[in-house]
C-alpha cells in the first residue's frame, strides 16, 4: 500500500494526467469505505447488539474446560462461567490453587460442579499423557473450551536460554495442539454446538518488538484455532482474542541482578592495624596461647563462612532467578485500563458472533487507528 501512494505521489508531483487523479480519489474512497465499515463494526458490536444466553446455546449444566486458571484472566473466566452454571474443569499445575479457586467458583454457584486436572508442562509434548490426563473427563458433556495457556517471557532472542523458548513451545503450542485434539472431538458429537475461545496473546501497547519466540507461537495458536473455526463451522464457535494489556497480566519478565559475593573481613598476621591491645605486626608472636587459639578459630570459621556463601553464589549463577514485572495501573489512563473481569465478560458476549476481535471495547477502539 505504502509503495503504491508514493508511486501516485510522484506522478502527480511531475504533473501526470487525470487518470491517475482518478486512481488516486478511488484509493482514498476505498480506504474511507474500509475505515467507515471498521466504524460501524464496531459500534454495533460494542453497543447495538445484544449478547447470547450462553446457556441457552451451548446447553446449562455443561462444562468448560479452562487452561491456566490461575492467571486473572483466567480466574476470570473460571467466575463468570460459573455464574453462567457451566460446571467448571481446571487444567493448571498448582493443586492447593486450583482447589481454592474450586472452593471460590462453589461459593458463587452451590450446585457446580469441578474437577481438576494436574498439568505437567514438561509432558507437553507426549500425547500418550494427554490420553491418560484426559480419560478422566471424556465422558462429560463439554461445551466451552477456553485455552489460556499463554507464556509471557519478553526476553530478546538471543538472550533467551534454550530451556525459556523449549517452555514456550511446550506451553504455547504443544499443549494448545494436543488440548485441541484431545477435547474438539467430544465437542464436536454434541447435537448442539460448542464454543472455543483462545487467547493468543498479550500484546503491550507501546511499538516495542515482542520477543521473537512468543510472537511465533502467538501466531502458531491464532492460526490453529482460526483453521478450525473454518473446518468446523457447523459445529464449533471459536473466537480468537488478541488483547493488549489487562490488569493483572504480566507484562515481561525482568532477570533480578546477581548477588553479590560476600565481604567478609579475616584477621591474619599482617593486618597491623587491627590487631587487638594495639599490639604491632612484631608484637604477634607476644600473643597469649588463649589469644592465639581464639583468633585462630574466628579465622576457621570466617573461612567457613566464605566458602558456604561462595557455594549459594555458584548456584545462583547457575540458576537464573526471574521475577515477574506486574505493570502499575494507578498512572494508566482510563481508556487503557481494562480489567481482567471486563475483559472477559467482552469476550464471552462476542462469543458465536465475531471469528477474532481484541476483547474489550478499548481494545477495540484503540485498535481502529493502530491499523491493527
Amino acid at each position: 500500500m505504502e509503495s503504491i501512494i508514493n508511486k501516485l505521489y510522484s506522478l502527480l508531483s511531475r504533473g501526470t494526467s487525470r487518470k491517475y487523479l482518478r486512481a488516486l480519489a478511488l484509493l482514498a474512497f476505498s480506504w474511507s469505505l474500509y475505515k467507515s465499515w471498521r466504524i460501524i463494526n464496531f459500534l454495533e458490536g460494542n453497543l447495538i447488539r445484544k449478547p447470547r444466553n450462553l446457556r441457552v446455546r451451548y446447553g446449562e449444566g455443561t462444562f468448560a474446560v479452562v487452561a491456566d486458571p490461575l492467571t486473572p484472566v483466567g480466574r476470570s473466566f473460571c467466575v463468570e462461567l460459573a455464574r453462567r452454571s457451566f460446571n467448571l474443569i481446571l487444567v493448571g499445575s498448582d493443586k492447593e490453587k486450583l482447589e481454592s479457586l474450586a472452593e471460590e467458583c462453589n461459593v458463587i454457584n452451590q450446585k457446580l460442579e469441578v474437577k481438576i486436572l494436574i498439568f505437567d508442562i514438561q509432558k507437553a509434548n507426549d500425547e500418550t499423557y494427554y490420553d491418560l490426563l484426559f480419560s478422566h473427563i471424556k465422558h462429560l458433556n463439554i461445551s466451552i473450551l477456553v485455552a489460556n495457556n499463554v507464556s509471557h517471557n519478553q526476553d530478546s532472542f538471543l538472550s533467551m536460554q534454550s530451556q525459556d523458548i523449549s517452555n514456550i513451545l511446550l506451553k504455547d503450542c504443544y499443549a494448545t495442539l494436543f488440548l485441541f485434539r484431545k477435547v474438539i472431538p467430544s465437542m464436536l458429537g454434541r447435537n448442539a454446538p460448542s464454543g472455543v475461545i483462545l487467547i493468543s496473546g498479550y500484546r503491550q501497547w507501546t511499538r516495542k518488538v515482542l520477543s521473537p519466540a512468543i510472537s511465533g507461537a502467538s501466531a502458531f495458536r491464532q492460526f490453529l484455532a482460526a483453521s478450525l473455526g473454518i473446518e468446523y463451522s457447523d459445529k464449533l464457535d471459536v473466537l480468537v482474542v488478541k488483547p493488549f494489556e489487562v490488569e493483572g497480566e504480566i507484562v515481561f519478565e525482568e532477570k533480578l541482578p546477581e548477588p553479590a559475593a560476600p565481604v567478609v573481613h579475616i584477621l591474619r598476621k599482617h593486618d597491623s592495624k587491627n590487631m587487638p591491645n594495639g599490639l604491632s605486626e612484631s608484637g604477634v608472636g607476644r600473643l597469649t596461647k588463649k589469644q592465639s587459639r581464639h583468633h585462630q578459630s574466628e579465622e576457621t570459621e570466617a573461612l567457613r563462612i566464605v566458602e558456604k556463601k561462595s557455594e549459594i553464589t555458584q548456584v545462583d549463577k547457575n540458576e537464573e532467578k526471574v521475577m515477574p514485572k506486574i505493570m502499575d495501573y494507578q498512572h494508566v489512563p482510563f481508556w487503557r485500563r481494562v480489567s481482567a473481569n471486563a475483559f472477559v465478560v467482552a469476550c464471552l458476549e462476542k462469543l458465536s458472533f465475531e471469528k477474532e476481535t481484541y476483547g474489550h471495547w478499548k481494545h477495540e477502539f484503540v485498535s481502529l487507528f493502530l491499523n491493527k
